[in-house]
Formats: C-alpha cells, sequence, structure tokens
C-alpha cells in the first residue's frame, strides 16, 4: 500500500510541475508578445513546444519566436527544442 501512495504523489507531483511549466510559458509569451494563450493552447513533449492559436498570434510568435524562448529559459530553466505551430 505504501509503494502505491508513493507512486500517486510522484504522479501528482510531476502533473503540478507540468502546469507551472505550462503558466510560465503563457506568462513569457503574454510578456515577451503582449498576446495571451491559455495552457489549453499548449503541450510540451520531449522539448516540442506546441501552440494551438490565431493566424495572427502564430504569425506574431514567429517572428519574435528567440525572444520568447529566451524568456521561457529565463522563468523556467528549461530549453524548448522545437516550436510546432498547430
Amino acid at each position: 500500500m505504501k509503494d502505491l501512495s508513493k507512486l500517486l504523489e510522484r504522479v501528482v507531483g510531476a502533473l503540478k510541475s507540468d502546469e507551472i511549466f505550462k503558466g510560465a510559458i503563457c506568462a513569457a509569451i503574454k510578456e515577451c508578445i503582449g498576446g495571451s494563450v491559455t495552457d489549453k493552447d499548449i503541450s510540451i513533449k520531449n522539448g516540442v513546444l506546441t501552440i494551438h492559436a490565431s493566424p495572427a498570434l502564430k504569425n506574431e510568435l514567429r517572428l519574435k519566436e528567440e525572444k520568447v524562448l529566451e524568456c521561457i529559459y529565463e522563468k523556467c530553466g528549461k530549453r524548448i527544442v522545437r516550436v510546432v505551430y498547430a
């Protein structure tokens, strides 16, 4: 029973850290370009950030992608390898 509770604690901790990382990414995007993205509009897997947004916001993100990625690294300490706009 103790093993199961430890496993559940680790899973909950991982989910919370993912939510915090997504929140920091949303804040970085808002800070750098002024556009708003919710945590439901982004997903992260193996260093690849996927963003679902309007065409205008995606275009603005592409233009300032390097600045946004630097801001994300400063806020979170994690590097994004690639950005996919969906």
